[in-house]
């Protein structure tokens, strides 16, 4: 075989394997949504409507904490907060379900929690009057999965996974429903003594999660809270004494917080990582 032969059939197999179509970079398929982003948000929007309802069976949650004769219960537009509460909550269980959103794994907890939360306010409308058996445990429970949710959420924005203002909604249900546990608490016909040291507990772990996650919105929102059971209620000097003090104590760390925030310069944006 001759050089130039060589050369040409060299030159025709090196043209043939240009001819092939070149085959795309293969992508990663999107990330599914969790069913529990979807079912947070049908639990909200049933817990909104429920609450909404001009004829329920026992009346609002105001009404039935005012019916056991507890001395912690606040007053009336503290009560309309919940609704604000909702709202809030109805507007992060659809900033979840966003595209952006998809891969932000704290959403798929915290979702489980807005299901939970939203299930165990309807049953606090809906139990049997019987304070020591259903509400006491209902509530406690309820207090307990928004603890839960608000230390994901907040841990998330430490990091800044998500934005900070989306620790807003969980910082104001964990506010309403500490004081809702406690005035049923309060309900069930324990020494004041007790009911003073719950108040104590509850102010005292505000104050901690505020300055350990160096937000204001949860001991602003309980010291708005304890200042209206103050308002409300006169009967008990040495409850309504310890709730003035909690409140002063929560609304002073909320004050500085919040100064300390607009003093210190704004963190640097973190560099995107290479994909």
């Amino acid at each position: 075989m001759t050089v130039a032969a060589s050369a040409t059939m060299g030159f025709r197999h090196r043209d043939s394997d240009q001819r092939w179509p070149v085959k795309p970079a293969h992508r990663a398929a999107p990330k599914p949504v969790s069913p529990w982003r979807w079912f947070a948000l049908l639990a909200v929007v049933v817990a909104f409507a429920h609450d909404r309802l001009p004829a329920r069976l026992d009346g609002s949650l105001e009404a039935r904490l005012l019916r056991t004769g507890s001395t912690l219960v606040p007053v009336h537009s503290t009560f309309v907060a919940w609704r604000l509460i909702l709202l809030l909550l109805l507007g992060y269980a659809v900033f979840q379900l966003a595209k952006g959103q998809r891969t932000v794994a704290v959403h798929d907890l915290v979702s489980k929690h807005v299901v939970v939360a939203s299930l165990l306010a309807s049953l606090l409308l809906v139990s049997p009057p019987s304070i020591g058996t259903t509400m006491v445990p209902l509530a406690t429970a309820l207090a307990i999965i928004a603890a839960s949710a608000y230390v994901r959420v907040q841990s998330a924005v430490v990091v800044r996974r998500v934005p900070s203002w989306l620790g807003v909604p969980f910082a104001l249900l964990l506010g309403f429903t500490m004081i809702v546990a406690l005035a049923a608490i309060a309900a069930a016909g324990l020494p004041t003594s007790i009911i003073i040291v719950v108040a104590s507990a509850v102010c005292i772990a505000t104050i901690w999660s505020g300055l350990h996650f160096g937000e204001p919105a949860l001991p602003g929102f309980v010291a708005w809270i304890f200042t209206s059971i103050c308002a409300e209620n006169r009967s008990e000097v040495g409850v309504v004494s310890a709730a003035l003090l909690g409140g002063g104590a929560c609304a002073a760390v909320a004050i500085l917080i919040a100064a300390t925030r607009l003093a210190s310069p704004k963190p640097l944006p973190r560099p995107h990582r290479a994909r």
